[in-house]
């Protein structure tokens, strides 16, 4: 997230029901080292990330989100 406060970050992350376990801010908005340093340009980005941390691809949505995960063989 680039929120700059906490609480509007956490209650966002319950208002839109965000369920999965791991959700990052360093609360610096666009000043965010980790945002500049990913090339982070807009909201939203996503990354896919191997168990490693190695970043596999950037941006991928939809039918190119899908084809890219049946190239690793991880979707079912």
């Amino acid at each position: 997230s680039l929120d700059v406060k906490a609480q509007a970050w956490l209650d966002a992350i319950k208002k839109d029901k965000l369920s999965w376990p791991n959700h990052v801010c360093d609360f610096g908005g666009w000043r965010s080292a980790v945002a500049k340093s990913h090339g982070v340009t807009s909201i939203p980005t996503n990354f896919l990330i191997d168990c490693n941390g190695v970043i596999l691809a950037k941006n991928l949505r939809g039918e190119a989100l899908l084809q890219f995960l049946d190239k690793l063989a991880v979707r079912r």
